[in-house]
Order: structure tokens, then C-alpha cells, then sequence
């Protein structure tokens, strides 16, 4: 009974553990194509999203998002993140618009 505990005490703790990975951004254009081209600039962050890193932007309050990735490998996550980022910087940048980082791609929590 007690090695059973202690199998599972310790599958658990060698578990890999799941890992939130977070940017913040400033996302705005005040020209002509004003809200296209914001939508437009996020969608091609989107386009970084695959199975093992999927990628989420949820809005804060204008012109503030959050975009997150949830994954197994931190440096990865980090990296598809800040290519997404720069991704989204440089579509709204064409478009007009502006771009600001409030805070650069990075690991958030450990989730068991």
C-alpha cells in the first residue's frame, strides 16, 4: 500500500507540467481602415497557432490584448509568441497603425 502511494506521488511530480505563456500589446489604427485593419493585424498572429501551441488574443479594454499560448515547452511557446507579436506589429505598422508592447512574451504560471 505504501509503494502505491509512493508511485503515485512521484508519476505525478514527474508529470510534465503545462506552462501559460503571455504577451501584452497595444494594437490601434486610426486611418482609414481603422478596425479592419486591427482585426486584420490579430488574425495574422492567429495564423502562428498550431495543435501544440494554440494561440488565443483576447481583448482587455481598446486598444489592449492579451495574447496567450498554452504548452509543455516554455522556450518554444515563448518564441511562436514573439514571432506572432511581430507578426501583428508589422501588419498593423503597414496598415497605419500603431503598435506598442506592454510586456514582451513570457511564462506566466505552471499549471498542474
Amino acid at each position: 500500500e505504501t509503494k502505491a502511494v509512493l508511485l503515485e506521488n512521484i508519476c505525478r511530480k514527474l508529470k510534465p507540467q503545462s506552462v501559460k505563456v503571455r504577451a501584452d500589446i497595444e494594437v490601434a489604427c486610426t486611418k482609414y481602415e481603422g478596425v479592419d485593419a486591427v482585426k486584420r493585424a490579430l488574425k495574422k498572429g492567429l495564423e502562428y497557432t498550431t495543435e501544440a501551441f494554440p494561440i488565443k488574443i483576447n481583448l482587455i479594454a481598446p486598444p489592449l490584448y492579451v495574447v496567450t499560448t498554452q504548452t509543455m515547452e516554455r522556450p518554444e511557446g515563448v518564441e511562436i509568441l514573439t514571432k506572432a507579436v511581430e507578426a501583428i506589429k508589422e501588419d498593423i505598422t503597414n496598415a497605419g497603425g500603431v503598435f506598442q508592447m506592454q510586456e514582451a512574451p513570457h511564462v506566466v504560471t505552471d499549471i498542474a
